[in-house]
């Protein structure tokens, strides 16, 4: 079983929480800095089709479609500290609502994995943090 999975991970731990545009940003950023890392480390050609709207969802997306074309194995996917802005945020339930909500970037990005699970390009997900987002 070993080396039978390309390993893709996020690090949400150092989000910038002031605002909820920082937020944003910052999380896109980390995003692009996952698949770049991703990219690097397994020296693949694999496209990252910037965003001008930060959209990370659509980032990911994008990516991983043109992954699950080009790379002979499936994705683990790694996810640290995913609720990291959670309790930055809370006390503007707004914000949280906002971003965590059916058009929330963060609940867009994750639905990203479900939908490239059920294509068969994600196989396993590992997410960590100390805080429920439900």
């Amino acid at each position: 079983m070993a080396n039978s999975y390309y390993v893709m991970r996020f690090d949400f731990s150092k989000l910038a929480t002031e605002s909820e545009e920082m937020l944003k940003e910052s999380f896109y950023e980390t995003v692009l800095t996952g698949l770049q890392v991703f990219r690097k480390y397994y020296e693949l050609d694999i496209p990252i089709k910037e965003n001008s709207s930060n959209n990370s969802a659509n980032l990911l997306h994008s990516f991983l479609s043109e992954a699950n074309q080009m790379i002979g194995r499936r994705l683990y996917i790694m996810v640290d500290e995913y609720d990291h802005f959670a309790n930055a945020i809370l006390s503007n339930k707004n914000a949280f609502t906002k971003i965590t909500s059916k058009e929330g970037f963060v609940r867009n990005f994750y639905e990203v994995f479900k939908s490239h699970t059920n294509d068969g390009c994600i196989d396993r997900i590992f997410i960590t943090g100390v805080t429920s987002l439900t």
